[in-house]
């Protein structure tokens, strides 16, 4: 069976987000700035400060799955309070509106920002876990004699075409979200589209073939200047194919 696969942009954190986090201690956690972050490398990072800082074991899990919400789990072995303070754009990526208090457990009310989780099997041109087709700039000379040379100065990975064929309305139209933030639309809004600082308009996106699994290639993404879409069914606006067309894989 064909795997949905998930989309998660690269984080361009220019500066530190500082939390106040109490548990069994009560201090200033630091998620340090970074530029080479995955929303899921941010989980990592914020339960790794969380627990030095609290002193209890905190976790920080996306359901980020095949058949997952996008929503963020934060679980402590202790009653966990989590003060934002100026650290809005942290509460936001992962999708919280405001402090936490009062419980050991909480999870978002919003999707993630950064990741798209599409609702449809995904098609590719060459199947699931191919890179894509190398391409080079290759330059081919004849003689009058008919010898030939060539040279070949570089060479890209390209993937053609990644196709969701009926991704339904709440994941492909903001105008149709029943989650805030889970639609194809604001992801790109969001990670390609210029309105958050903390995202490149050129970010590295990673494609997961299968959701439930780690493994992923990096992208650049080509081809796209809008969140324009042709309906699935023509008299229907239920259903939406979403493609990327003409990825460029990122070298390693």
């Amino acid at each position: 069976m064909s795997k949905r696969g998930r989309l998660e942009a690269q984080i361009h954190q220019a500066s530190n987000w500082s939390v106040t986090a109490t548990g069994s201690s009560t201090g200033t956690s630091t998620v340090n700035a970074s530029s080479s972050r995955y929303p899921t490398d941010l989980l990592g990072a914020c339960a790794s400060a969380w627990s030095t800082t609290t002193g209890d074991t905190v976790t920080v899990t996306g359901s980020w799955g095949e058949a997952g919400t996008g929503k963020v789990t934060i679980a402590s072995t202790a009653t966990l309070a989590i003060n934002w303070g100026s650290a809005t754009d942290l509460r936001d990526l992962l999708g919280f509106t405001g402090n936490l208090s009062g419980s050991a457990s909480y999870t978002s009310t919003n999707h993630a920002r950064g990741v798209w989780l599409p609702d449809c099997p995904m098609a590719a041109k060459y199947g699931p876990n191919d890179d894509g087709h190398t391409k080079t700039d290759r330059t081919e000379s004849q003689g009058p004699r008919g010898g030939s040379s060539a040279l070949v100065f570089q060479s890209r990975v390209i993937l053609p075409l990644v196709r969701w064929s009926h991704v339904t309305r709440a994941r492909a139209r903001v105008a149709g979200e029943s989650v805030t933030g889970e639609s194809f639309e604001r992801w790109w809004r969001y990670t390609h589209g210029g309105e958050l600082a903390y995202f490149k308009v050129c970010p590295r996106v990673k494609l997961y073939w299968d959701a439930d699994l780690s493994s992923a290639t990096a992208y650049f993404l080509r081809g796209r200047d809008s969140t324009e879409m042709e309906r699935a069914v023509e008299d229907w606006a239920g259903l939406f194919p979403i493609e990327l067309v003409n990825s460029i894989k990122v070298p390693s």
